[in-house]
């Protein structure tokens, strides 16, 4: 067991997986409210987590920062994942986190997976996540810019997943995979891949418009990184299915 209070991880580096933070076969490890920021996972076979690697973990998140990391890999197949997130098996929750400004680094074919977060095989409940201009710092085509997704089960809610070059989330779940009352929105495009449940979103590219409470529109509001926030005109207000005491915004 372990747990971490209000830590800034900064500048870390490494040649391996895990640029500031790595965990692997840990239970009830948690983070609240600390910053992993500017940090480097580089390998030369594959490159994980440029912010957190974890693998094989039970573990919470709770209001915490992962910004402007970086998993960089300058070849192989097996390219770069998961610039501020990586999580390979295991259980977690995170919630109240913002994954911004996050990077992969590959070229030479190699694969680029979840700039923001990679989440695979794993068991995870992301609840009012912002998951913002994460991207590639190379010309090869990456997938998933906001989350890659593959396997595990995934339920994300509340979350703003905005301003990707490239998928906002790419699922390859066939199933077990939900999106709920959430907002995803200048990404292109906001959902790829195989559909996942989708639920009382504002998806902005019209992806499952009028089914399931689904719905096409701007949000209308000022998304320029750090200042994101929605009118009271917005469309988005009032748009979920549950009260802001319910999904755990109240207040915020």
């Amino acid at each position: 067991n372990a747990g971490i209070e209000r830590v800034t991880f900064r500048d870390g580096e490494v040649l391996g997986n895990g640029g500031a933070l790595y965990v692997s076969g840990v239970t009830n490890i948690s983070l609240g409210s600390c910053r992993v920021l500017d940090s480097l996972a580089a390998n030369s076979s594959h490159a994980y987590g440029g912010g957190l690697y974890a693998a094989d973990s039970i573990g919470r998140i709770e209001g915490c920062e992962f910004s402007g990391n970086q998993a960089k890999r300058d070849g192989d197949i097996n390219g770069a994942n998961g610039g501020g997130v990586c999580l390979i098996g295991g259980q977690w929750a995170i919630s109240n986190t913002v994954i911004a400004c996050n990077q992969l680094y590959t070229k030479w074919g190699g694969l680029a997976r979840g700039a923001g977060g990679h989440l695979s095989d794993c068991r995870a409940d992301l609840r009012n996540l912002l998951v913002v201009y994460n991207g590639l710092a190379t010309d090869q085509t990456p997938v998933g810019e906001g989350l890659y997704i593959s396997g595990g089960t995934v339920t994300v809610e509340n979350a703003t997943i905005h301003g990707h070059g490239a998928q906002g989330i790419f699922n390859t779940n066939t199933v077990n995979t939900t999106i709920r009352n959430s907002i995803l929105c200048n990404n292109q495009p906001d959902i790829d891949g195989i559909l996942p449940t989708l639920v009382n979103n504002l998806i902005d590219d019209g992806t499952s418009d009028g089914v399931s409470g689904n719905f096409r529109s701007e949000p209308y509001g000022l998304f320029e990184w750090p200042m994101l926030y929605l009118p009271t005109n917005s469309p988005a207000v009032g748009a979920g299915d549950r009260t802001a005491a319910e999904g755990g915004v109240a207040g915020r």
